[in-house]
């Protein structure tokens, strides 16, 4: 991720028209401003916690409960688990590092370890990550079938 890797800033409802499929969708205004209140490289919604416009009301006297609900990703620090819903804000710690939106698809197919250049033949956000969520991530199927090759020898 970062514009250092070849993922240019964008915002939320982002549509990328490419093979790179760099997309994310939009967000309500109230979440826009629930993220701005998020600390960057790993904040999470305990951010907005005291402010009673944004605090959501299944979260009042909770605050040691769901903190990667709209947490952000770190920099230098592992992702979380990718799952079908990493393209929500709503749903994990799935919050870019610095941008105030969620993982674009591209972004969640490259810590699965999908390559830059992989396409997917589907121009739909749910379905894309949910193929994305529940695929064994590509190096890791790589490393189990070396595994298996070697252990026969």
């Amino acid at each position: 991720m970062g514009v250092d890797n070849g993922f240019p800033c964008i915002e939320p409802g982002h549509k990328d028209s490419t093979d790179f499929y760099h997309t994310v969708p939009s967000i309500s205004d109230k979440n826009k401003e629930r993220l701005k209140k998020v600390e960057k490289d790993g904040g999470n919604r305990l951010g907005f916690a005291n402010d009673p416009e944004l605090q959501l009301k299944c979260f009042i006297g909770r605050d040691e409960s769901f903190k990667d609900t709209f947490g952000r990703l770190w920099w230098n620090r592992p992702s979380p688990t990718i799952t079908t819903k990493f393209f929500s804000v709503s749903n994990g710690r799935f919050v870019h590092p610095e941008e105030d939106r969620a993982l674009s698809i591209r972004e969640g197919a490259t810590l699965q370890s999908f390559p830059k250049d992989y396409v997917f033949k589907t121009k739909s956000i749910a379905k894309t990550a949910r193929m994305i969520g529940n695929a064994v991530p590509p190096k890791y199927a790589e490393a189990i079938g070396k595994a298996i090759l070697n252990s026969a020898t």
